[in-house]
């Protein structure tokens, strides 16, 4: 019988180059420092860079930077999209954004990418004030704050403007730990999800669906 995991290893075997040697360092070193799995998947990687292909994105926002794993992704496409491409992270812990910092200047691709230490919320309170807005949004901050955080990307984002928001149908840590999820669990955390599923379905402007890759991604476009 089929099981994510399974699915998962096998996508993996048949997109070897999915995780350059770039990417493969900063997972490693994240293992080095024995942090629960926060990052997102190599099974993955080709769905974000197809999405950020199809969107032709040239702004991009990252809201929960954690060590750089992400982040060196979305870097190397705004490279590759110079002069117009940048990234935006915003992360709410400073030695995680140092760390992040420190893989990505390692690599070279520091010029394109802005980072921020800040809550989130906040810090795109601030973007919108400021007239900012993305062409791709990517939402992996802690899931209890999704419902908080949806209409603000949905703001930021610009017409036919992706967002991505990981995690949806469980918690990554602790959902791997016990196999905690959405479909089983109305609680805690997961009450939060739900809401996020049904603000997302709810809005005029938005179109959605779920991605059942890792522990869930939220695909929508904002029409």
């Amino acid at each position: 019988m089929l099981s994510e995991e399974i699915v998962r290893q096998f996508i993996e075997t048949q997109l070897p180059d999915s995780e350059n040697v770039a990417l493969r360092n900063v997972r490693e070193h994240i293992e080095k420092l024995k942090i629960d799995h926060e990052e997102i998947f190599r099974s993955q990687i080709d769905i974000i860079r197809t999405l950020l292909a199809i969107r032709q994105a040239d702004s991009i926002l990252e809201l929960g930077t954690f060590l750089g794993y992400s982040t060196l992704v979305f870097a190397e496409h705004a490279t590759g999209r110079s002069p117009k491409g940048r990234v935006v992270t915003i992360e709410k812990e400073l030695w995680r954004t140092n760390e992040a910092k420190k893989l990505i200047d390692a690599t070279g691709f520091e010029d394109v990418v802005e980072f921020k230490v800040g809550d989130a919320a906040e810090e795109c309170k601030a973007l919108i004030a400021n007239h900012t807005s993305f062409d791709f949004i990517f939402l992996d901050t802690f899931e209890g704050t999704y419902p908080e955080m949806f209409p603000f990307c949905l703001e930021l984002l610009n017409v036919s403007g992706i967002l991505l928001i990981d995690n949806v149908l469980m918690p990554i840590a602790r959902g791997w730990e016990n196999g905690e999820n959405i479909i089983e669990r109305s609680d805690g955390v997961f009450a939060a999800l739900r809401r996020t599923l049904q603000l997302a379905t709810a809005a005029a402007n938005f179109r959605t669906c779920i991605i059942p890759s890792g522990s869930g991604l939220l695909l929508g476009v904002k029409l």
